[in-house]
């Protein structure tokens, strides 16, 4: 975090676990656990940063704009593990992968008039 700093660059890193529960799970609460205090200085200098309007603004667009590929990766083409061995030809795999799923967003894409 201090390279970071150095060179001018204002990470963002979560410094808790807070909010994990899923809007949809029904299941019953366990009994309210006191939130953690984090005590790494530079997670306690995060902290107001991530609470600001913008730093939430960010954190959120960061949550949307990835996550979501490797979700239709893994369900829609149905990728879920490596078939070979090897980082050449692991990257090969995945280069195949991320085509596939290019293509698929392609073909879905409504044509520009």
């Amino acid at each position: 975090m201090a390279a970071l700093a150095k060179r001018g660059i204002a990470a963002l890193v979560s410094v808790s676990a807070e909010g994990r529960r899923r809007p949809h799970d029904f299941r019953p609460q366990w009994p309210a656990k006191p939130v953690r205090q984090p005590k790494a200085p530079w997670r306690r200098e995060a902290a107001p940063e991530l609470d600001s309007m913008a730093g939430r603004v960010v954190s959120r667009l960061r949550k949307r704009t990835v996550e979501p590929v490797f979700g239709v990766v893994k369900a829609v083409l149905g990728f879920a593990r490596f078939s070979l061995r090897g980082l050449d030809k692991i990257d090969d795999e995945w280069l195949l992968v991320t085509l596939a799923c290019n293509c698929k967003r392609l073909h879905d894409l409504p044509m520009a008039a």
